[in-house]
């Protein structure tokens, strides 16, 4: 993902996917709620349900993804209000017809840092 934002207040910033990709409507209700097609719960990028002994390697045996898709963690806008660079999130695709694409959704910039 290579975010190029501009206009916001500098510092921390949450990202999230929303349903929608009506993106019209001034107050952001049109973008529906957060992405989350497996119905779990809120979380930063990171937020991994650990079981079992084994440890976790790139959500392999003994771990599980535990956020919402749409969840994509903050983002940093610097002393001009802007933000740049990019990041990986190996969760979310852009292919249509799978689970966890995201292809045809808004994304939303919140006001205030996320979890």
């Amino acid at each position: 993902v290579t975010p190029a934002i501009a206009g916001l207040s500098p510092g921390p910033h949450g990202l999230n996917v929303h349903v929608n990709g009506d993106v019209s409507c001034d107050d952001g209700a049109c973008t529906g709620e957060s992405f989350n097609p497996q119905e779990r719960p809120h979380g930063g990028p990171n937020s991994l349900k650990k079981f079992g002994a084994s440890a976790c390697h790139f959500v392999g045996e003994g771990c599980l993804l535990w956020r919402h898709i749409g969840d994509l963690g903050n983002v940093v806008a610097d002393e001009t209000g802007a933000v740049g660079g990019t990041f990986k999130d190996q969760y979310v695709s852009l292919r249509d017809g799978k689970e966890n694409s995201i292809a045809g959704r808004s994304v939303v910039v919140r006001a205030r840092a996320d979890d």
